[in-house]
């Protein structure tokens, strides 16, 4: 990937945004990488978003925001049954892992959740993998795939914030990210996933 055409495409975007008028602009961009050897300038670049009011969710841990989630990647343990937040696990590619480190998936939950609350992180488990997904062969068909990075997870957020903007669009970047903060629960493998249903009661909720 040329970290170059990802800074100039986000310019391009903030460029434009900023012709359009208030109620037009744009709320959220989804950018399914982190630059490392452009940092920097990323990192400018995702402030002068926030300053125009665009919240830019990264495929990086922590993201991009503030307050910074820590993204950890995780799947559908069974296709049949993905309305079920208990069905989102850490899969079997972290068999080799735990194994080399004695640990369990219980034991790197823990250890993981308390190292962000050191650093100041929301922890995040998000479906990445096992999912069904717009087709890259068909126009209008569907797709199981077993594939799986933060690279699909963070579309994902995007997603749900932009769900909540459709319900509460007068939310702003702070509320937004604090709704979703919110709506964070612990399923029975003690992973922490977005509630999509509570997330949206809760936009609704903050309606005057």
């Amino acid at each position: 990937m040329d970290e170059n055409n990802v800074l100039a495409a986000l310019e391009r975007l903030l460029s434009y945004n900023d012709t359009l008028e208030p109620s037009e602009r744009i709320r959220i961009v989804s950018i399914s990488t982190g630059l490392r050897e452009n940092e920097a300038a990323f990192h400018r670049l995702v402030q002068q978003a926030g300053e125009q009011g665009i919240l830019v969710f990264t495929s990086t841990v922590p993201t991009l925001t503030n307050p910074p989630f820590a993204l950890r990647e995780a799947a559908y343990d069974n296709k049949q049954d993905l309305d079920n937040l208990d069905n989102i696990v850490i899969g079997e590619w972290m068999d080799e892992f735990l194994q080399e480190h004695s640990m369990t998936r219980e034991d790197l939950v823990a250890i993981r959740k308390e190292r962000d609350a050191e650093m100041g992180f929301i922890t995040l488990y998000l479906p990445c993998g096992r999912r069904y997904v717009a087709s890259h062969s068909s126009k209008n068909g569907y797709i199981y795939d077993l594939d799986w990075g933060l690279s699909w997870g963070t579309p994902l957020l995007s997603g749900l914030a932009a769900l909540a903007l459709q319900v509460n669009p007068e939310l702003t970047n702070y509320e937004l990210l604090r709704l979703l903060g919110d709506s964070i629960t612990t399923n029975k493998h003690g992973l922490d996933v977005i509630d999509p249903q509570l997330l949206i009661t809760l936009a609704e909720g903050t309606i005057l």
